[in-house]
Parts: C-alpha cells; sequence; structure tokens
C-alpha cells in the first residue's frame, strides 16, 4: 500500500512525499532499488537536488549494495547539473569530491573513463581552468585507447577545449584523431566552426555537407548544420557582415564577450539585409545583457521596435526589453507597459503567454504602482 502511495506521489511530482515513503520502505534485501528507480525519475525531471538526496541515501545505508556504485555516479551528475542550474561553484566542487570517491573505491571499474571526462567539464566549466581540463582529456584520451567511445569524446572535449584558448592549429589535430563513432559528426561540425573562423567559408560548407551526407547524424547536430550553412549564405549577400559576425562568435567561443560585442557592432555598421542584421541585433542585445550593459541591450531592441523591415520580430524584441526592465533594473511601471504593448499589439504572439502571467503577478506584488 505504501509502494503504491510513493508511485502515486511520484507520478503527481509530489516527490518530499514519495522519497519519505520510499526511504522508510528500504531494507537489506531491497538494498536501495527503490530509491534508485525513484532519483532517476526525479532526475529526468529536472529536480536534481531530491535526486541527489535519494543517492546519497543509498550510499549512506547501503554501501555494499551492487546500486552504490551507480548511486556514486547518479550523485555526481546531479552535483553537476545543480551547478549548471545554480551557476553555484559549491555544487562544482562537490561533484569533483564526489569522482574522487569513486575512484578511491572502484579503481579498476570501465564507467570511470565518463567520470574523468565529467572531472575535466567541471575544471573547464565551472573553474575555467583550461590547462587542467585538457590534461585531463588528454590522460583519459591514452588511458582509454580501446574503448573508443570514450577517447573519441576525450579527444572531442580537448579539441573544444583548445578552441577555447585561442588555438585552432592545436584544436583541429585534437579533432582529426576522433573516429568515424559516434563522435563523428560533432567533430566535423566543430572542424567547420574552425575553418569559418578563419573565413575559409568554402572548406566549412564542405565539412557541413559531410555532416548531411552522413549516416545515422540527426537531431541536434543536423540542426546545427543547417544552422551553420544558412548562416554561411551570408557570404554572398553580406560578406563584410559576415566576417565582424564570425570574428564576434569567435571571441564568444573563448568567453570574451565585450569584445564580442564590439564585432557585432561593427557587422551592424555594414548595413547587412534584414534577414541578418535582426539576428546581429537581438544577439548583441543579449550578449549587453548577459554583460550588465543594460542601456546597449534595449537599444538594440529598440532598433528591432523601430525598423519597419523587422516587424516580425518586434514581439521578441519587445518581451526582452520588458524582461530586462523587470528583472534587471526593477523599473516596474515602465515593465507593465512594455508587456502591456505586447499583448495590444501582439495578442498571438508566442511571448503574450508569459507576458501575461507577469502582468498578472505583477498587479498583486505592485498594486500602487501598477494599474
Amino acid at each position: 500500500m505504501q509502494l503504491l502511495a510513493a508511485k502515486f506521489f511520484q507520478k503527481h511530482k509530489r516527490y518530499d512525499q514519495a522519497l519519505s515513503i520510499l526511504e522508510s520502505l528500504e531494507t537489506d534485501q531491497s538494498s536501495g532499488r527503490y530509491l534508485e528507480e525513484f532519483a532517476r525519475t526525479a532526475r529526468s525531471d529536472s529536480s536534481y537536488a531530491l535526486a541527489l538526496r535519494a543517492y546519497q541515501r543509498i550510499i549512506e545505508r547501503f554501501p555494499k549494495s551492487n546500486l552504490a556504485l551507480t548511486a556514486y555516479l547518479g550523485a555526481a551528475q546531479c552535483n553537476l547539473s545543480l551547478a549548471h542550474e545554480n551557476s553555484d561553484q559549491k555544487y562544482a566542487r562537490q561533484t569533483i569530491d564526489m569522482i574522487k570517491q569513486v575512484q578511491q573505491k572502484y579503481p579498476d571499474n570501465a564507467n570511470l573513463g565518463s567520470l574523468a571526462l565529467l572531472e575535466g567539464d567541471v575544471y573547464r566549466d565551472f573553474f575555467f581552468d583550461l590547462d587542467r581540463a585538457i590534461d585531463i582529456y588528454n590522460n583519459v584520451a591514452k588511458q582509454y585507447a580501446n574503448h573508443r567511445r570514450v577517447s573519441d569524446e576525450a579527444q572531442f572535449k580537448s579539441g573544444e577545449s583548445y578552441m577555447m584558448r585561442g588555438d585552432l592549429d592545436r584544436a583541429e589535430a585534437e579533432l582529426d584523431q576522433v573516429g568515424e563513432g559516434a563522435m563523428a559528426g560533432r567533430a566535423l561540425l566543430l572542424k567547420a566552426r574552425i575553418a569559418m573562423y578563419r573565413n575559409d567559408f568554402d572548406t566549412a560548407n564542405e565539412l557541413i555537407g559531410q555532416v548531411l551526407g552522413k549516416a545515422g547524424i540527426e537531431g541536434e547536430e543536423t540542426n546545427d548544420a543547417l544552422a551553420l550553412q544558412t548562416l554561411l549564405v551570408n557570404q554572398s549577400l553580406a560578406p563584410d557582415a559576415l566576417k565582424f559576425y564570425v570574428a564576434a562568435n569567435w571571441l564568444l567561443f573563448q568567453q570574451k564577450k565585450n569584445e564580442a560585442i564590439t564585432q557585432l557592432q561593427k557587422a551592424l555598421d555594414t548595413n547587412p539585409p534584414a534577414h541578418f542584421r535582426v539576428k546581429i541585433l537581438l544577439e548583441a542585445a543579449r550578449l549587453a545583457e548577459s554583460v550588465g550593459k543594460f542601456p546597449d541591450a534595449l537599444e538594440y531592441c529598440n532598433r528591432v521596435v523601430q525598423d519597419a523591415e523587422l516587424n516580425l520580430y518586434a514581439d521578441e524584441a519587445l518581451f526582452i526589453m520588458a524582461t530586462i526592465t523587470d528583472k534587471r533594473l526593477n523599473d516596474v511601471p515602465q515593465a507593465f507597459r512594455l508587456y502591456d504593448q505586447i499583448l495590444a499589439d501582439f495578442p498571438n504572439s508566442q511571448f503574450a503567454i508569459p507576458a501575461r502571467d507577469r502582468l498578472r503577478k505583477m498587479r498583486v506584488q505592485y498594486p500602487e504602482l501598477v494599474p
């Protein structure tokens, strides 16, 4: 009966109640089975904190269970997901601590290659230690040379990291080592970007064609290849703007956001056609917001709103303006006017629903400031 109640709570996303019941049901015989099933479900629903609690209970109560390693791996991945979700290095450090525990407890386990790659990701993405990350990736590639999937992913991540460091030649050399397995399409796409960053657009298009022609390449890789192919159409339509845009993209890959904004402005100064102009303006707006340049972000959006050729994107620009004014500048009356303008001018927009929801909350939260 209790198990049915737990499944009911789980089905209706009342995870706290489900977890409490399942903890009480666990015995030496079940050895963490209920908690592991719960953790998988919670993770798939992005409830990482609760999934982490379940994995930790398995580790504490059933350290000799066959599910203990699974729990360690799951806990490490949950910590990393929480680090991403909260932009909090505390969880990143906990991920590394968890990885070290697993490496000590299970030194010969075949899953340690993937776990070591996770450690490299933490050093790269949260501590911005590219040298440490590259060393980890290269060591994994050597240690697991007979495990092609792991070694290919290590070579790919190493190449990606060299790109982030600004070394295109070394990045290309690493990507050349990736085999014809699951990482082949992603490696070709990254090599296409390298060619693009060198302004070798013919080679970039050729590599994109190889990605699209590969059997088994689908989903995100296909979408990324098509997006890159569409961007490179501007080689003939707006060659100068494309070069500045590509330079900005390259700087952004290296996390040089302010320099990237400068290049985007140069691209706009060439007066590119409408389809490319709006892409640049909206990207510049989001980038300016991310570095705290809120007046610049608002101005880029306003240029979209005021440009008759870009009317199809005015709703998106208004929503970005409203969000910045609301969340960043805390200007409640002006944010209200912008959200209200979206509903008045673009009632069928995809941004109308979130705008309406926010207006409803603002009326409750700030009755003295909004009508």
